[in-house]
């Protein structure tokens, strides 16, 4: 419910951010002004989350140094399957299944179909799954890394997507059928 309201308050706020960013094209173009507030909303979570799970886990000694913390992975594994659940630890993983179950609902009671429809029913469906299963056979040190590090990628991806919300003005990689063939 809060991550609804979140969003729907992001999502207000976005739109005319969008109309001043988007082409004059695109900026009334209702569709293209969701899909913008929409990607707005998930950065703005991911920065959250993100900062919110590293402040959590940086210094547990199972985070590893390589992502900000002081220990080492294979202390994800020591004294499995005994070891105790700090009530951080638990909170940010209710916030991830959450954030998952929210957007499996958002997908199919309230977005429009997209051609991505299936691919992220499906996407939604397995972290849930993942998330659950991960937690009850008590692995969630190292499902909590795997969360911490799918967020910070999630940072990256969505900031490139709101700082190149028209497609047609990304940049984009040559593929292999614009290659030009050998005489």
């Amino acid at each position: 419910l809060a991550l609804g309201l979140c969003r729907m308050c992001v999502f207000r706020a976005a739109r005319p951010l969008g109309k001043l960013i988007l082409s004059a094209k695109k900026c009334n173009d209702n569709d293209r002004l969701d899909r913008f507030a929409v990607g707005c909303f998930k950065f703005l979570y991911f920065v959250v989350i993100t900062t919110v799970g590293w402040y959590f886990m940086k210094d547990e000694d199972w985070f590893p140094a390589v992502l900000g913390g002081t220990g080492a992975t294979v202390n994800c594994y020591k004294a499995y399957p005994f070891h105790q659940v700090s009530s951080a630890i638990r909170a940010y993983y209710m916030v991830q299944l959450g954030y998952h179950t929210h957007s499996l609902l958002w997908l199919v009671f309230v977005s429009t179909t997209r051609n991505d429809y299936t691919e992220m029913f499906i996407h939604h469906c397995c972290a849930i799954i993942c998330m659950a299963t991960s937690w009850m056979y008590n692995y969630w040190r190292i499902g909590s890394l795997i969360l911490f590090v799918h967020d910070v990628g999630d940072v990256v991806g969505y900031l490139i997507d709101v700082q190149h919300p028209d497609r047609s003005s990304a940049p984009s990689a040559p593929s292999a059928h614009s290659a030009p063939s050998a005489p």
